[in-house]
């Protein structure tokens, strides 16, 4: 019986990538209302949306992560861009178990004039 072939950004079982051609998030603090703690709807919105683009392998154990920002916004803490994407991604991407562990978190920052899109970012996550 013949293999299924791999789709083009399926690096095999223990490495996937994905560029999201949307712009990325900082993490928002919690907002609080009659005592109870909550996320803002838009950041919840913009999560689905990571989570329905991913498509791509489910890594079990330890992972190394790569997020590559296409456009930096010079307000925005690049911890809080790689929090909402982490978030985003875990229990899609790789176990959300209290665990797992991000072994190894690379951020990297286009510069004007690279060969890049406009806006979004890419992320890569690997087995460790």
């Amino acid at each position: 019986m013949p293999k299924k072939k791999p789709k083009s950004n399926d690096l095999g079982k223990s490495r996937h990538w994905r560029i999201f051609p949307f712009e990325p998030k900082a993490a928002p603090r919690p907002r609080v209302a009659r005592g109870h703690a909550y996320m803002p709807a838009e950041y919840q919105e913009w999560k689905r949306l990571v989570r329905s683009y991913w498509g791509g392998s489910f890594i079990v154990g330890p992972v190394r992560v790569e997020i590559v920002v296409f456009k930096y916004r010079k307000n925005a803490d690049l911890d809080n861009y790689a929090k909402a994407i982490l978030d985003a991604l875990s229990g899609v991407a790789f176990e959300d178990d209290n665990c797992t562990c991000v072994r190894d978190l690379n951020i990297w920052i286009c510069e004007d004039g690279q060969s890049e899109p406009d806006d979004g970012f890419s992320v890569e996550v690997m087995r460790w």
